[in-house]
């Protein structure tokens, strides 16, 4: 009796188990479909203005730089795993990263494809970063730069990062990225920012748009532009600038003595991902510039001070610029420089991952126009990773494998930066994909009519 007992409930375990098996064999098949799909459409839509052999590298180091978390070129070319020898892909690789503008025409291409979804999105944040390389000696055009974090200075190359960033801070995409030196580029950081932005405006709108700046960016040859092409701007400022209240030429410590009526909570995600809340007294005072032709057009200075017990009477200040073209006033231009420039901690989120995931400071190639390329397409890899499609997607997989409490830490705190998470999902994922290089003419959706720049070809 026993024997027959124990049979039966080997045989219901079985089948369960095998039942289970089978049921998460095709959720894999499903989902790596759907991201095949997806990733298909970002291709197929860089066709349009790209050639098909630039098209085809792009995704070579889209997907080798997903599988390995890696920038290096050998790296990613033995993750190809192609048919023909190594030393070809990688010689292929090598002068394909070479290209002269690789960079700019992939990033136009980007945006010409995406251009319906980047002109929802509102704000526009800009941060001038650097990539340090610390044991590096002879890499062409390299100059000394200073590393935020740290405060050390070393050889590196400067980062211009441009990020468009929704109204709910949800949506996130890099608009520009260019890796630049002042060795090779003659000019200044202001210049170089409206050299982009020109870029930017030449292809998608800039109405309703508000560009978000930090303080290093306070200067009046980059303002004054600004208010003469009527780009909307909200700009924190530093303490040397005059400007002109009720017709009075006044300074920063003239700034302290308006009213602070308004309460403001903001919410800070520090380097450990953990959440601050702070609190800030507010005021608003519309001022304009002391420089002729420039007194009449309309400004607004924000001053916030910080609320806490170990802030005396003269610290915890900050004071931010703003220009908007609509004719808002009062209550609701301080709602909206407010949020414009709690916006901005997101591209510094946004770095951090890049930097962690890709190791980009590691990058080692030796011309400076395959550095300036293989950056640039990291930010574009990155804006897809951020995606609200894709990461739509990509959290209802991390839930199919993940436990409930986990996934509760994670829903239940949602300013926890996802996206370490999702790209660990998506490499594992893509380790486990063949990817074939050849274009086939069979319709892969046919919702969007696509042809297949690289198909599910099997599982290694």
């Amino acid at each position: 009796m026993e024997f027959f007992l124990r049979k039966g409930i080997e045989k219901r375990t079985s089948f369960w188990y095998n039942k289970t098996e089978r049921r998460n064999k095709l959720n894999n098949t499903i989902n790596k479909t759907q991201i095949s799909k997806k990733v298909n459409r970002v291709f197929y839509k860089l066709r349009n203005s790209m050639s098909l052999p630039e098209v085809k590298f792009l995704k070579d180091v889209v997907v080798g730089a997903i599988k390995t978390g890696d920038v290096h070129i050998s790296r990613i070319g033995r993750s190809l795993k192609e048919s023909k020898k190594y030393k070809h892909t990688e010689k292929r690789l090598s002068r394909n990263i070479g290209k002269e503008n690789l960079w700019k025409r992939s990033i136009k291409s980007f945006l010409i494809s995406n251009k319906e979804a980047v002109d929802k999105i509102k704000y526009i944040v800009e941060d001038d970063c650097n990539i340090q390389k610390k044991y590096a000696k002879k890499m062409e055009n390299m100059e000394r730069v200073r590393d935020g974090n740290t405060g050390e200075i070393g050889n590196g190359y400067r980062l211009l990062n441009i990020l468009d960033v929704g109204e709910k801070r949800k949506e996130m995409m890099s608009l520009f990225s260019e890796l630049y030196s002042f060795r090779e580029y003659i000019g200044s950081s202001n210049l170089k920012l409206l050299e982009a932005l020109d870029f930017i405006f030449s292809i998608i709108s800039k109405t309703g748009k508000i560009l978000v700046l930090d303080r290093g960016f306070d200067g009046r040859r980059a303002i004054k532009p600004f208010i003469n092409k009527s780009i909307n701007f909200v700009l924190r400022l530093q303490t040397l600038r005059n400007l002109l209240i009720k017709g009075k030429e006044v300074g920063h410590k003239e700034w302290r003595k308006l009213l602070l009526p308004h309460s403001v909570t903001l919410e800070k995600i520090d380097k450990y991902g953990r959440k601050k809340i702070i609190f800030y007294k507010a005021g608003i005072e519309e001022v304009s510039l002391p420089d002729k032709g420039y007194r009449d057009k309309r400004l607004w200075l924000l001053v916030m001070k910080r609320v806490g017990s170990n802030i005396g009477k003269e610290e915890g200040f900050s004071y931010f610029l703003g220009h908007f073209t609509e004719g808002i006033e009062g209550e609701k231009v301080l709602k909206e420089m407010v949020a414009a420039y709690s916006a901005r901690w997101k591209i510094e989120e946004f770095h951090r991952q890049i930097k962690v995931n890709f190791r980009l400071e590691s990058i080692s190639l030796q011309r400076y126009e395959a550095l300036r390329n293989m950056v640039s397409i990291i930010f574009v890899i990155a804006s897809f990773l951020v995606s609200i499609e894709f990461k739509e997607l990509m959290m209802e997989i991390i839930k199919e494998k993940t436990s409930w409490r986990k996934m509760r830490k994670y829903l239940n705190k949602q300013w926890r930066y996802i996206y370490y998470r999702i790209f660990e999902e998506l490499s594992h994922i893509f380790r486990n994909i063949r990817f074939t290089r050849r274009i086939t003419f069979q319709t892969n959706d046919e919702k969007h009519g696509m042809q297949s720049l690289f198909c599910l070809s099997g599982v290694n």
